[in-house]
């Protein structure tokens, strides 16, 4: 059982670069590009708060977040939220990333849906 407060990170908006969908936290710096892809944000105060987003992407050198879909109230510097880190469902993000590959429910070795449908050549 992973405990979740682990993958939690607080900040708060410094800039807004798109209103309603990309922002910078300056201080949202330093983990890797894809660790907040795919995770969430829970807004605690402004406009948004109580209501909880997808991240599409996260740039690390600047601390630029962008929602997967825009937010229905408009952004303000100094909105306050929790981020989430996020998952690609791979298997090496699991094993890696989380240390968590006991709890993997994927299928890694399975064919895609394009190899099940190629027949033999005539």
């Amino acid at each position: 059982d992973t405990d979740l407060a682990t993958w939690k990170t607080a900040g708060s908006i410094t800039s807004i670069t798109t209103q309603r969908e990309t922002f910078i936290d300056s201080a949202l710096t330093g983990e890797g590009t894809e660790f907040f892809r795919y995770g969430k944000i829970v807004w605690l105060t402004g406009n948004n708060e109580g209501l909880t987003h997808e991240i599409k992407s996260y740039d690390t050198s600047t601390g630029e977040v962008t929602l997967q879909l825009p937010a229905p109230f408009d952004f303000q510097t100094g909105d306050t939220f929790n981020a989430f880190a996020g998952c690609d469902k791979r298997k090496t993000t699991c094993q890696t990333k989380f240390s968590n590959l006991e709890n993997f429910g994927g299928f890694p070795y399975m064919p895609g849906t394009n190899q099940r449908l190629i027949t033999p050549a005539c």
